[in-house]
């Protein structure tokens, strides 16, 4: 493997409900649980709830709760959804400095589709097997020169030897 990449999972904002808050919570600021050691990163502040990510395990329910201006106790923590129900989600590192190699497979040019449109070849990633990655809520970012950008995982194969796994490929489709 000759490149590096970073592999992003997509992660739920969770929603911490409090009581006896004082002070004000600040939107960028750590929030952690002081029985549990807890920590997550303050992303918005609603009426007795605060909307977090990056949470480094779970907080405890009854416990004191603080960022460097505010405190409370926590009432519980459970996925944040919108007024309408629908969950909110950010894109975590999951896994940086993974080694990996970027290719397009020999052979597959510019082709045109049924439709007319012209398809590019399909950019590859070859993975180790210790890489934890899935079709569906990853992707993978690198800074590689030709090949810098961050892209979904549309097609995972996993490829074995006499051994067991041996490494992943990966089809990648720049994400928006």
């Amino acid at each position: 493997m000759i490149h590096t990449c970073t592999i992003q999972a997509r992660m739920r904002v969770q929603r911490l409900d409090y009581s006896g808050g004082a002070g004000e919570a600040v939107i960028g600021q750590t929030v952690t649980g002081a029985e549990s050691g807890a920590t997550a990163v303050v992303v918005g502040v609603g009426e007795a709830y605060l909307r977090v990510r990056g949470l480094s395990k779970p907080f405890a329910a009854g416990e004191a709760v603080s960022t460097p201006t505010w405190s409370g106790t926590l009432v519980s923590q459970a996925d944040y959804a919108n007024q309408s129900g629908e969950p909110a989600w950010y894109w975590a590192d999951s896994q940086t400095g993974v080694r990996c190699r970027f290719y397009v497979r020999d052979g597959q040019g510019r082709r045109r589709h049924d439709t007319g449109d012209i398809e590019d070849p399909t950019l590859r990633c070859m993975l180790p097997p210790t890489a934890t990655v899935g079709e569906i809520g990853y992707r993978i970012a690198t800074t590689e020169a030709g090949f810098a950008g961050t892209y979904a995982v549309r097609r995972l194969v996993p490829r074995s030897n006499a051994r067991g796994l041996d490494h992943y490929e990966v089809d990648l489709e720049e994400a928006i």
